[in-house]
């Protein structure tokens, strides 16, 4: 069964940093913490109400992440973890809104039907259809297919070209040149790193499929 360490630890995962990839994980969790009361909110007040404090609150956040982040403790695990995007709960207030959203289209149905947002969104969709004609666009589809890959090895790619001393140069610390060199760096390996994660891909399907057809024939016997 499940140890009273493993229960303890995951109740407490909102609260705990999580490195590397999985620093969503924490992000994710408290979204869930404030679901209930979110929720009720959204249900008892109107939705101007509830976007006014959201944004009431936001503006406190600001403050309080320019306190907090002029100072040291900033930089102590159990701060940074309330920390997204150097903004205090960002993933709350983005949350929030998300919720806010659906009111305001059910309240007030004809302020959202204005001739401006028809033409964003053709414009958007133009868009959209003006990158599908591009060259670029099996490239598009490659990236999509293999985004899972990517994001899970995307830091250790990272980590990689900065043990290699291609992103992190004392002598170019904080210079302009730096901010030039290392994007330059990581577009140069991004095709061997993509090529990576492909070959890690099939390696692992085929791995899947032998294992699940020795799996089916073992319990057929």
């Amino acid at each position: 069964g499940i140890s009273w360490e493993i229960l303890g630890i995951m109740l407490a995962a909102p609260f705990l940093a999580a490195h590397g990839i999985f620093w969503f994980i924490t992000a994710i969790f408290q979204c869930y913490l404030v679901a209930p009361l979110l929720y009720w909110a959204v249900k008892k007040l109107k939705p101007v109400i509830f976007l006014s404090a959201t944004l009431l609150l936001l503006g406190v956040s600001l403050g309080l992440s320019y306190w907090i982040g002029s100072d040291s403790a900033y930089n102590s695990p159990w701060v940074g973890v309330y920390f997204y995007r150097e903004l205090l709960l960002a993933n709350i207030f983005l949350f929030s809104l998300g919720t806010a959203i659906p009111g305001l289209l059910t309240a007030y149905p004809g302020r959202f039907n204005k001739w401006w947002l028809g033409v964003t969104s053709l414009a958007g969709f133009l868009c959209f259809v003006w990158l599908t004609w591009l060259p670029l666009a099996p490239v598009f589809v490659l990236l999509g297919s293999y985004s899972f890959s990517l994001y899970l090895f995307h830091d250790a790619y990272y980590n990689l070209l900065k043990s290699m001393g291609l992103l992190l140069s004392p002598d170019l610390a904080g210079s302009l040149m730096e901010k030039l060199i290392a994007p330059a760096w990581t577009l140069l390996f991004f095709p061997v790193f993509v090529l990576v994660c492909v070959l890690v891909e099939k390696v692992f399907a085929f791995w899947r499929r032998e294992f699940m057809k020795q799996f089916f024939s073992q319990v057929r016997v």
